[in-house]
This record gives C-alpha cells, sequence and structure tokens, in this order.
C-alpha cells in the first residue's frame, strides 16, 4: 500500500508540482492566480482518474499483487486522495515562492503523526493492519493540512514571541 501511495505521489508532483513552479516563478505577478488555477484544476483532474483507477480496478490490482485486503484498502485510500487536493495545493504554492520552511514543516507534522500512530502499534504490540495504514495516512493527510492551514498563504510558520534573557 505504501509503495502504490508514494508511486501517486510522486506522479502528482513530477506532472504538477514541477511545471507549476516553474511558469509561476516565471510569469509577471498578474498570470500567477492563472497558474494556480490551472495547478489545481490539474490536480483535481489526476486525483479524479487516479481515484477512479484504484476504485474500479482495486479488485484486479489486489489479484495481480496477491494481497486480498488490498482492495478495501484502495477504497479507503480514494479518500485519501482527494485530502491530498488542498495539502499539495499549499505546498505547491509554498514551495513556489521558495518558503521551505513552511513546506518542511508542513511535511514533519504530516509524517510525525503517522510514525505516531504506526509507532503506538509497535510499542504495545499491536497488530497494525493495511486498513490501519491507510486510514492513518489519511488521518495524516488530513492533519498535514490542517497544518497547512496554520501556515497561511501568505505567511511563514507563525511568529513566536520570546526575548532572549541575559544575566
Amino acid at each position: 500500500f505504501m509503495v502504490i501511495a508514494s508511486i501517486v505521489e510522486t506522479l502528482r508532483h513530477a506532472l504538477i508540482k514541477n511545471g507549476f513552479i516553474l511558469f509561476y516563478n516565471n510569469s509577471d505577478p498578474l498570470h500567477k492566480q492563472h497558474f494556480e488555477d490551472n495547478a489545481l484544476l490539474l490536480n483535481l483532474l489526476f486525483s479524479i482518474l487516479i481515484s477512479l483507477v484504484f476504485f474500479l480496478g482495486s479488485n484486479w490490482i489486489a489479484g495481480l499483487l496477491q494481497v486480498p485486503d488490498l482492495a478495501n484498502v484502495l477504497h479507503i485510500y480514494v479518500a485519501s486522495i482527494f485530502t491530498l487536493i488542498p495539502f499539495t495545493h499549499r505546498e505547491f504554492k509554498k514551495a513556489a515562492q521558495a518558503d521551505f520552511k513552511s513546506v518542511s514543516f508542513l511535511y514533519s507534522v504530516r509524517y510525525l503523526f503517522f510514525l505516531l500512530a504506526v509507532s503506538v502499534h509497535f510499542v504495545f504490540s499491536l497488530e497494525c493492519t493495511l486498513t490501519n495504514l491507510a486510514v492513518y495516512y489519511g488521518m495524516s493527510i488530513l492533519i498535514g493540512f490542517l497544518a497547512s492551514i496554520l501556515v497561511g498563504d501568505t505567511g511563514s510558520l507563525p511568529k513566536l514571541n520570546y526575548r532572549k534573557q541575559v544575566m
């Protein structure tokens, strides 16, 4: 399952992110919104296409890979694919603006949740099924998106006010 999810994310980045960053950074400010809208539309179309492939072909894929539980997991993953749209769109825009602190923060939050969820299974010797992985993966995307809202569209991470105290 994780290999399939990684391939989907890599394809999304290769087909949408790289072109978006190139055109976004090399266009005049009047056309930047046009490129954002087109990237969002491509992201949506890509998600619909991949979701149809996984939803309609899940039994065939599960049979091909000889993993019977994979069909149900792919159905859960379809919902995660649509959650990826707003997350990746914000991430693409932050990358185009060269705000790599925010991009790093988004992915750190997302994968930290996923790591913690899987670690609980390991620490407490609980079985971690493919279904658990798919649910945790989807939840991590949602938490990553919520973190992207915290970062916002215009700024970086919220600034913490602290002073260096000298003794």
